[in-house]
């Protein structure tokens, strides 16, 4: 059997990015933010990554499915069209009762 996640490492990366190291990047950033309002020093650097961090994390993991799910229907119009001129052109080129394929 097939599992796309397992046999695709491209998928892999992003599944392993969406549900592991963005929630560990997401709350080691609280930590660090929870800590600076605790009163502890740290640098400006630190501070300003770990807030775009808070930020960043949950806009890119949402951010991706929202935009997907918007563009999900415009896109697959857009194949089916293609499709449908591609099909259309190799059966005029080829005539009726002939096998052809087209890749």
């Amino acid at each position: 059997m097939y599992h796309s996640t397992i046999m695709d490492p491209a998928q892999f990366l992003w599944a392993f990015c969406f549900f592991v190291a963005g929630p560990i990047i997401f709350l080691t950033s609280a930590v660090i933010v929870a800590r600076r309002l605790v009163g502890k020093p740290m640098s400006a650097v630190t501070l300003v990554t770990a807030l775009l961090c808070l930020g960043l994390v949950p806009a890119w993991t949402f951010g991706f499915w929202a935009i997907g799910k918007a563009f999900r229907p415009v896109m697959f119009s857009m194949v089916a069209e293609s499709n449908t001129v591609i099909a259309e052109s190799e059966m005029r080129e080829n005539p009726e009762g002939e096998q052809f394929t087209n890749r």
